[in-house]
């Protein structure tokens, strides 16, 4: 099997950290190409990589305008970028690893598609869950019916309070005009999981939500619009982004990493002060602008009567995800972060599952971004891939689907019908 050359379109946070450093590690497929607009990033990406200035692009439109450079594209843009960008790819002679979303419309959603089946190339995207031991687990079970058949799957995301501050506040994806609208940017990995779990087709969704706690109304009082400029409420705030970017937990004088680095690559307490001070992420939370809602449900129902719950939630301590799969013969449960199911069957010892005993691997979506890179690497090659979980572009459609009919009912208030899977 041939080496599978990569190039890399938005050499930034995810595609460098959580593609680019798995790649090096790793040693599966060389890096020819990177197109990145961030000067700092892009210094990163070239020295990491080893590349000549001439496989360094600005942007993705001048990487499309050289000659093939590679195999495969991973593209890993801002929401907004993903449908001009794949489509590019596709007509270049690329096959590709799209970031999720697939784009901010399903009309450009289904256009990637249909534009990478007329073109034969092959079009995969990152939905990385499908490779976390965990939810694989939870697919055995159901392929080898020890529950039976799948009748009602809830699952819940607990955003938590940080992450939502970071991404969906003060971040990228605070804003639907600037990115897309929460549930497609944060939750289509879950609804991939229930209609990848459920295996059968969505009929109608309906679904509830709103933005309660980050808005103006709600900041306390002496605040200011920035963190660092006289805030006279800082003091024990949550969301103080000095004392989380430098001091707490996460912060750079505790080991850095996600999400820090998402900030500035000068990773030194005096680097991410500067950073704080220009950029987004000092800002006040409640005085971004931001329409993210902060909590939402979402009802699916499926062909035959099956149903499915998700509650996605930014205003929790913890961030986890849980799952309960329910059928006609038993039950599987667990929580991703503990790394453990539970299988129990019916009028049977459950049986659990800890995949702590069969891998240490866990980092990155719990353990899936590696996994997901080495399938994608073997399925353009032509090698031995995992055909139950690689999620071929078309497969996406149908939480993508989900998604746009939940954010229409969220809007609307009524029961929106699938009609196209």
């Amino acid at each position: 099997m041939k080496k599978i050359k990569l190039a890399i379109c938005g050499a930034g946070s995810r595609g460098m950290h959580a593609y680019g450093r798995r790649i090096l590690e790793s040693g599966i497929a060389g890096v020819t190409a990177v197109a990145e607009p961030r000067a700092d990033r892009m210094k990163v990406a070239r020295e990491a990589f080893g590349l000549e200035e001439s496989a360094c692009f600005g942007t993705m439109e001048e990487m499309m305008q050289a000659p093939k450079m590679a195999d495969a594209v991973i593209i890993a843009t801002q929401d907004r970028m993903h449908h001009g960008h794949a489509i590019a790819a596709l007509r270049a002679g690329y096959d590709i690893l799209l970031e999720k979303p697939i784009a901010v419309s399903l009309e450009d959603c289904e256009d990637i598609a249909k534009t990478a089946a007329k073109l034969g190339r092959k079009a995969a995207v990152c939905h990385v869950l499908r490779y976390a031991p965990f939810y694989r687990a939870a697919k055995t079970a159901v392929l080898q019916g020890k529950i039976g058949d799948p009748v009602n799957i809830t699952a819940q995301e607990n955003v938590g309070y940080w992450h939502q501050a970071h991404s969906f506040v003060r971040g990228n994806w605070g804003s639907s005009q600037g990115s897309v609208f929460m549930l497609l940017a944060k939750c289509c990995h879950d609804l991939d999981m229930i209609v990848w779990l459920m295996g059968r087709p969505c009929e109608r969704v309906s679904s509830f939500g709103s933005l309660e706690l980050f808005r103006p109304e709600r900041a306390p009082s002496g605040s200011a619009a920035r963190c660092m400029d006289g805030c006279g409420a800082r003091s024990g705030c949550p969301f103080d982004c000095e004392q989380f970017y430098i001091y707490g937990e996460r912060g750079v004088l505790r080991g850095g990493g996600w999400p820090v680095n998402t900030l500035t690559e000068d990773l030194t307490g005096e680097g991410v002060r500067e950073a704080l001070r220009a950029g987004p992420y000092g800002r006040c939370v409640y005085a971004c602008g931001n329409d993210a809602v902060d909590h939402q449900v979402v009802s699916i129902g499926f062909k035959g009567g099956a149903t499915a719950a998700l509650t996605m939630s930014g205003l929790t301590s913890r961030s986890d995800r849980t799952l309960s799969v329910m059928g006609t013969a038993g039950e599987i449960y667990g929580n991703l972060e503990e790394n453990r199911i539970t299988v129990a069957p019916f009028g049977r010892e459950p049986e659990i599952l800890d995949l702590g005993s069969e891998t240490s691997d866990f980092s990155g979506h719990g353990g899936g971004d590696g996994r997901l890179l080495r399938d994608f690497v073997n399925y353009i090659a032509g090698g031995p891939y995992d055909s139950v979980s690689i999620s071929e572009i078309g497969v996406s459609l149908q939480s993508h689907r989900i998604a746009f009919a939940a954010e229409r009912s969220l809007l609307s208030g009524e029961t929106v019908k699938i009609i196209d899977n």
